[in-house]
């Protein structure tokens, strides 16, 4: 499938100290500005109603729901276009001794080569408004998926803090403007029943897949 694994190999445990410093000051930080990055993952993964054998996760950021996942299932595989992320990813994973659970792949969540109905649960938290293609990914997830499909976005509170956050310090939050409400629909169309969940930062789409017992 083409897909690369990360190196261990480099990883010191200083690295990874050093990392976790610095990701919790970043948590610290948003909270400070009212998003609850920690909150927003258990508010997803509160969703998940069984345990999953094998998982997908779609945008693996800084592995923040990747940690929570490990806690329900030791197969998952997180992909995500991002080498960096993936590597501060691992490094909060090892921080955590929870990487032996995760596979970390950088590849494109549009062509996938697993087979369908592969994982049980597919996952995305946070990630539609940086997908070039998001309908593209969202049918892959749909096909790969046996039995519950998850994902997340910021609504329009989560989005004001952020580029608040990018504005402080210079920087411009990426989006493409897709319309993250079209998810239901897409994953209707695809043989799934869709509920929607809406949060004070974010709303999460939790899609069950029809004639399967849940």
């Amino acid at each position: 499938m083409g897909f690369n694994t990360m190196n261990l190999n480099d990883i010191t445990s200083d690295q990874i100290i050093r990392n976790h410093t610095e990701f919790e000051r970043r948590l610290a930080y948003y909270k400070d500005l009212g998003l609850d990055q920690i909150a927003l993952r258990k508010e997803f993964i509160d969703l998940i109603h069984f345990k999953p054998a094998r998982i997908l996760e779609v945008g693996t950021g800084k592995g923040i729901l990747t940690i929570f996942l490990t806690k329900i299932c030791d197969s998952i595989i997180s992909v995500d276009m991002d080498t960096q992320e993936q590597r501060i990813a691992m490094l909060n994973l090892m921080y955590h001794q929870c990487e032996q659970a995760v596979t970390l792949l950088c590849a494109d969540a549009g062509q996938l080569g697993f087979a369908d109905k592969y994982f049980d649960l597919t996952v995305s938290a946070i990630s539609f408004h940086h997908f070039e293609e998001p309908k593209k990914v969202i049918d892959e997830m749909a096909r790969m998926t046996a039995r519950q499909l998850i994902i997340s976005d910021f609504n329009e509170t989560g989005f004001e803090i952020i580029e608040k956050a990018h504005r402080q310090e210079n920087r411009q939050h990426f989006k493409t403007g897709h319309r993250f409400s079209q998810i239901s629909q897409w994953l209707e169309q695809k043989g799934f029943s869709v509920t929607a969940s809406f949060y004070e930062c974010q709303t999460v789409y939790c899609a069950k897949r029809n004639g399967i017992e849940q």
